[in-house]
């Protein structure tokens, strides 16, 4: 009765009726554990097996990490391509221009065949998207202008080793092929663009965006991430050429400066019709044009007759003009020209759009297979 009376006078002032009402409810069920500060919470301790999991698949992305994905490609397309490499296009004799549109073909089917794969099960991400956006006219004209800058740097070597007294020439074709110089000129011509392909697909495109994609995050920001992609490419691309025949440490940090401008062009545009483009012009004006050796090849086949003889610092060497400073010379201005170009058409230097993937969820590595509980210390 007391209680009634209480509560009837509290009626008419609604705050106290509404304390007394939870005091009442706090009775019935007992006293209730007051909140947790973050301080007081807890990290589960992780299983053997937990551990072990979240260090080999990405439970955000639903895929394996970056370095187990790379570990997976090198061996279903690294090793059959150096085979091929070690067996066909230097299996102890002189490489034939047919030889290198065999070995050349072999490494490409399995270049890309891995790559469309690891592209689909591996990286879940289309196999387009590594820079092959070739219904767009801006990829075209793109490879257009890259195959003019490459052509006009390889233009420069020959007049640099020309103009030195290095270099005598003769227009005349130099055929040293077993086939006709119409085929000999076909077989070059469709080699030296698949190199091109299997290449820039490799170390351009699936090497910069899985690096970029691996190392992007809360403390690498998009311009680092690209830049440490750009650099492991550029290695990984000196250090292929450097199993490659008469290569040099000399050629081996050649290629890689190289590799830094070829990444940050691909980066620049956003696909691979630029470096495409400067790559084959580059390899075919080397050899079947002004007869250089390329990466220490000699097909045999070019449209005129030459004769080098100088210090391999400024003619590259056996390795061919690539590896020299006349080389270094003909690839920065065709990169000059490039970049002029990629300037009135793309833009201020920055990764394009279609190369940044949204940004990471900001979660720790053991986060994604661990939770916290409620218990205090």
């Amino acid at each position: 009765a007391a209680e009634l009376t209480e509560l009837s006078s509290q009626a008419r002032h609604p705050t106290a009726l509404g304390g007394r009402m939870q005091r009442l409810r706090l009775r019935e069920r007992g006293p209730i554990p007051l909140p947790l500060s973050p301080g007081k919470y807890k990290r589960r301790q992780l299983s053997m097996f937990e551990r072990a999991r979240a260090l080999l698949w990405n439970e955000t992305e639903h895929r394996l990490r970056t370095l187990w994905r790379f570990i997976l490609v090198v061996l279903l397309a690294g090793v059959p391509g150096l085979l091929v490499l070690v067996f066909v296009l230097d299996g102890g004799g002189q490489v034939t221009v047919q030889t290198l549109f065999y070995g050349v073909a072999m490494i490409t089917a399995i270049i890309l065949g891995t790559a469309v794969v690891a592209r689909r099960y591996l990286d879940r991400r289309p196999f387009l998207s590594l820079g092959f956006a070739m219904n767009s006219k801006q990829w075209w004209l793109d490879a257009l202008v890259g195959l003019l800058c490459g052509a006009i740097g390889q233009t420069v070597i020959f007049a640099i080793l020309e103009g030195s007294g290095y270099l005598q020439f003769s227009l005349a074709v130099d055929n040293t092929s077993s086939v006709s110089t119409p085929v000999a000129f076909l077989l070059s011509i469709l080699t030296y663009l698949m190199v091109s392909v299997f290449e820039e697909t490799a170390f351009r495109g699936y090497f910069i965006q899985n690096i970029y994609e691996g190392v992007f995050s809360r403390r690498i920001n998009r311009g680092l991430a690209f830049v440490l992609a750009i650099f492991g490419s550029s290695v990984s691309w000196g250090i292929y050429h450097a199993v490659l025949d008469n290569a040099t440490v000399m050629s081996t940090c050649v290629v890689c400066c190289y590799g830094l401008l070829f990444g940050s062009a691909y980066v620049w545009s956003g696909h691979l019709g630029t470096t495409m483009g400067f790559h084959t012009a580059w390899n075919l004006f080397e050899t079947n044009v002004f007869g250089f050796s390329n990466s220490g090849m000699d097909v045999g086949i070019s449209a005129i007759t030459v004769k080098i003889d100088g210090p391999s610092w400024l003619t590259g060497g056996d390795f061919g003009p690539e590896a020299g400073v006349s080389g270094a010379t003909g690839m920065v201005t065709g990169y000059l020209l490039l970049f002029l170009y990629l300037v009135a058409s793309h833009g201020r230097p920055r990764p394009a759009p279609s190369l940044c993937p949204p940004a990471p969820v900001p979660v720790p590595l053991l986060a994604a297979v661990s939770d916290y509980q409620g218990s205090v210390n």
